[in-house]
């Protein structure tokens, strides 16, 4: 009722304007003695962020529903990521060289944008934008009278806030969107021009025949860019502002130009751009450079509190790489590992290197194929194209992988053009059934090889309609739940019946959470969600969750549908597999190519007598550690192995066979050791 109230006078109330500001220090610790070294957070009233983030809602239903976001627009977008924004990048690099066009990025970084946006600006913008009236009140009450305070020991000073959007607020990221927007449309209208913007970064492209014709078009561009910092009481910041010519040799054409000269604009080789190092030749290896960098230095920490004998176990070590190594190595993977050099292949297969011989505990002369084979972890080039694959399935998009099940991939779907105030679906917990004119209930199965939906419409305790479906082998009992309450919903529609009331009860709280939720990609969720807020203007339709196998009488005749369905050869209904599924296919696929790869290789000789198949490896438990790794590679103090180093001069044994001292004759042969042995560990039982 408040946040009602409000919406309806246009106010935002003043006890909920009062930033109190936390200072957080900057990677930059040269920058630590300046103000600009930190950035500075707000603690807001979480009250006032409730209400942001419904304005925000409708207001962003309000740019959707009329096509003002612009498409050049990444950051702070449903369905973008970093990634999209460097992938759409290269993809403009890639194609003008193709199409033999002369390419040259800039970027542009805007000085304290969140900071610094001016507030009569970004009114005129909204109302430029048909922003509706409660919404424009309430946001410029929102930007008005508020206060920043900052307490530093006991001592507080107080601030009005006359611009910017508070970091922190739910606001900020759509207000700064809307500022960015008028950029977007100014420079959109130049010719030869793309551009990308995520939050304040700005890329700029340009494209031509010559270089002559890219140097006027950056003239035009950063006039524009120039005329409307001015107008938006915003500056550019010129120390993070690059420019980068692609695929050209002789620089002295963009060094000396007036317009460079004039910006103080920098010619560079390389720039760093959403976290990812670009370079002129978009071969990739400065971004593998920088990627060695990183990762050197945790590795290195990581050694202090690890050493060959003490310290961290293998399976944190695998943890730390799964989770905090490879993400770094493989983010924006999809922008960039298909086009990479085979120097930067070879870079990053030495940053795993590293990685790999600290987690096992080898020797520096162990290979990288059995050390991969030992530690459990994929090569990182398949590891990076299965990354890339998983990315490009969710987008519906050819994949490496030749797998024809792919191409049934269910894709994530978004359902847009309801209002925020219709866009809910409630569910009812009780648990039993629930008072109706018409009771349904839907159930799902899952056999070993089949998986069936059924459903069955109650009325006056007697069956008017039941229905059954099947489903692809490939789906879970989740889909099949869902499915059942698509049939139960499709059939409503079908009746047209005004001011009867349906509950639908299922046995699965996943699947009604899943419809609940206001943010599902799910497609048959998102299907349903569609059907029951268009059905509900027209009669009352409730969803109740029922415990199953309890004796309801609904309930168990829906499940047994189900299981006809399942066990019948009948026609499948539904036939898109999960993507759970695709991702397993895909692990499956490069996991088989790492497998062969393993099994050809010419080295790794003495550990494929213990390890004969990457798939034996992956099904075994192996906790390798100092003394495993050295019988698993027979690289250690063994006599063959100090032999070849020219660290002994013979390499054989000291025991009367006489035989060559590797792991493998310690272990089952040496009679040295014949006391100590187990029964095991003969060559007999041994591969």
């Amino acid at each position: 009722m408040l946040f009602n109230k409000c919406l309806r006078l246009g106010s935002f109330p003043s006890s909920w304007k009062n930033a109190p500001i936390i200072a957080i220090p900057k990677a930059d610790k040269s920058k630590h003695h300046f103000i600009t070294g930190y950035r500075g957070i707000s603690l807001l009233s979480i009250p006032g962020k409730c209400l942001e983030k419904l304005i925000m809602d409708r207001l962003n239903f309000h740019l959707e529903s009329t096509g003002r976001i612009p498409r050049q627009q990444y950051g702070f977008t449903a369905g973008k990521y970093t990634a999209d924004a460097i992938k759409a990048v290269t993809n403009y690099v890639h194609h003008n060289r193709q199409q033999g066009l002369k390419c040259c990025l800039l970027k542009l970084d805007i000085a304290g944008a969140f900071d610094n946006a001016w507030h009569p600006g970004l009114l005129e913008r909204l109302w430029n934008l048909e922003c509706p009236p409660n919404i424009f009140r309430t946001i410029q009450d929102f930007l008005r009278n508020r206060t920043a305070s900052y307490k530093l020991g006991n001592v507080t000073i107080s601030k009005q806030v006359t611009k910017g959007c508070p970091q922190g607020s739910v606001a900020g990221p759509t207000l700064w969107n809307i500022i960015i927007s008028c950029l977007i449309e100014q420079l959109s209208n130049i010719p030869d021009l793309d551009i990308i913007v995520y939050a304040d970064d700005i890329m700029i492209m340009l494209k031509g025949h010559s270089h002559s014709h890219i140097l006027y078009t950056l003239q035009t561009a950063l006039q524009n860019i120039e005329e409307w910092c001015q107008t938006q009481k915003l500056e550019i910041a010129q120390d993070k502002t690059a420019l980068m010519p692609m695929y050209i040799r002789k620089r002295t054409e963009y060094n000396t130009h007036p317009t460079v000269i004039k910006w103080g604009l920098t010619d560079v080789s390389r720039l760093k751009y959403l976290g990812v190092m670009l370079d002129c030749k978009m071969n990739w290896f400065p971004h593998a450079q920088f990627l060695e960098n990183k990762i050197i230095r945790l590795r290195n920490n990581l050694i202090r509190c690890s050493k060959a004998s003490w310290g961290i176990s293998y399976y944190h070590l695998l943890t730390m790489y799964n989770h905090a190594i490879f993400p770094v190595v493989s983010y924006a993977a999809e922008a960039w590992c298909q086009t990479i050099s085979r120097t930067a292949s070879i870079k990053l297969t030495q940053i795993q290197r590293s990685f790999l011989m600290f987690t096992i505990k080898s020797y520096k002369t162990v290979s990288n194929v059995a050390m991969q084979a030992i530690a459990g972890i994929m090569p990182i080039e398949q590891a990076l194209h299965l990354i890339k694959d998983m990315k490009t399935v969710r987008r519906g998009l050819p994949t490496n992988a030749v797998l024809p099940k792919l191409k049934k991939t269910e894709l994530p779907t978004r359902y847009g053009g309801i209002h925020p105030k219709d866009n809910s679906v409630t569910i009812g917990n009780s648990g039993t059934v629930i008072p109706a004119n018409i009771q349904i209930f839907t159930d799902g199965s899952k056999t070993e090889k089949h998986v069936g939906a059924g459903m069955v419409a109650v009325e006056n305790s007697m069956e008017i309609y039941t229905e059954a479906r099947r489903l692809d082998n490939d789906c879970s009992v989740f889909h099949a739940k869902l499915l059942g309450i698509q049939m139960a919903v499709d059939w409503i529609q079908q009746q047209s019946k005004d001011k009867i009331s349906h509950a639908i009860h299922v046995d699965s709280q996943a699947a009604l959470f899943a419809i609940a939720n206001k943010r599902t990609t799910q497609p048959i969720a998102v299907y349903i969600r569609k059907k029951i807020i268009t059905l509900k203007k027209s009669t009352h339709i409730s969803l109740n969750w029922v415990r199953g196998h309890t004796g309801i009488r609904g309930n168990e005749r829906a499940d047994y549908l189900a299981k006809i369905a399942a066990n019948y050869k009948s026609t499948i209904a539904y036939n898109s597999i999960p993507m759970s599924r695709a991702k397993q296919l895909l692990e499956n696929y490069y996991t088989n190519i790492w497998n062969a790869t393993y099994i050809n290789s010419e080295v790794a000789h003495h550990t494929k007598q213990f390890i004969p198949s990457i798939h034996h490896r992956l099904s075994i438990s192996l906790w390798p550690n100092y003394i495993i790794t050295q019988f698993l590679t027979n690289h250690s103090c063994f006599r063959t192995y100090l032999h070849r180093i020219n660290k002994a001069p013979s390499p054989l044994c000291n025991c009367p066979e006489k035989s060559p001292q590797t792991a493998r004759h310690l272990l089952t042969e040496c009679s040295l050791y014949s006391t100590d042995r187990p029964c095991v560990l003969t060559t007999q039982t041994l591969p």
